[in-house]
């Protein structure tokens, strides 16, 4: 089999694409030695970004990570390049939340709730705006605005009742968070089923960093509740446990409908109408 040079560091017996992006590619690598690799790699010919960072500022914010916590579920990152950007990192055996969460017993999902909570809380933790911004990591105060003429075309396009409607909007404009009561962390932001990696039942990692910000604390909950519904509960109180911080399930509610309309600008499925209508009776019912 042919052997291949990465970046003069690795020798590399096998390399295969195991995903694509629309900006960036991963492979995994495998050397002569049998370990195993992932190079994530710049796409050759595209430009437009659909990530808040570049390869570099990623691989450079998973460095610093794992330098200030090492006990962080994250890639550990071995080599960082410029040209094209690119990093490369320890492969990481797990398979994907949302290929394996339905199939859980109860106590291994407490288990994996515990672990996100600590995850999330490590961040928080970590979060240092000034070091932050030195490696590239945006700081965005107002991630996820309440757009509502967004939400207002949406209840629309869904045959709400005017009445509907009107409720709908207050509860919009009466339970988002006010600026000034937003607590920044350092958040992952993207922490979908696809990104949340589990081995043996347990968190083995949490990868793709590529929307990473520091931002108002509750926006990582908000994929929770749209993706596992029945734990996102179980993880936020581990959280608040951990960091002594009150969150706002409304607000967790609220980015989370945000987040699902914000989608339908590329595609509108029959699931998301479903999820989206059970996350607004949710917030119609008073959540405490």
């Amino acid at each position: 089999m042919k052997k291949h040079r990465i970046h003069f560091l690795l020798d590399v017996v096998d390399k295969r694409l195991i995903g694509s992006g629309q900006c960036n590619q991963a492979f995994l690598l495998t050397t002569t030695e049998k370990k195993k690799y992932i190079l994530k790699i710049k796409r050759t010919g595209r430009t437009r970004e659909s990530e808040l960072n570049n390869l570099i500022t990623e691989g450079k914010l998973l460095q610093y990570l794992n330098q200030r916590d090492s006990s962080l579920r994250i890639p550990r990152v071995i080599h960082i390049g410029n040209r094209p950007a690119s990093y490369i990192y320890d492969y990481v055996e797990g398979q994907a939340l949302k290929k394996t969460w339905g199939k859980l017993s109860e106590r291994s999902r407490k288990n994996i709730c515990h672990d996100l909570a600590q995850f999330h809380s490590a961040l928080y933790h970590i979060t240092n705006a000034k070091i932050l911004k030195r490696i590239g990591v945006k700081t965005l105060e107002e991630d996820k605005p309440i757009q509502m003429v967004k939400i207002q075309k949406y209840l629309k396009r869904n045959l709400f009742s005017v009445k509907a409607q009107r409720k709908m909007m207050h509860l919009f404009q009466t339970k988002s968070l006010p600026k000034e009561e937003m607590r920044l962390s350092l958040c992952h932001n993207d922490c979908n089923g696809s990104n949340i990696l589990l081995h043996k039942n347990r968190l083995s990692a949490v990868i793709d960093f590529g929307d990473a910000c520091v931002a108002d604390v509750h926006t990582d909950f908000m994929y929770y509740a749209i993706d596992i519904p029945d734990a996102v509960e179980m993880i936020m109180l581990q959280f608040e446990r951990l960091t002594r911080l009150k969150l706002s399930r409304e607000r967790i509610l609220v980015l989370s409908i945000l987040e699902l309309t914000d989608q339908f600008r590329q595609r509108i499925t029959v699931s998301n109408r479903k999820l989206i209508n059970r996350l607004m009776r949710e917030l119609a019912s008073g959540v405490n």
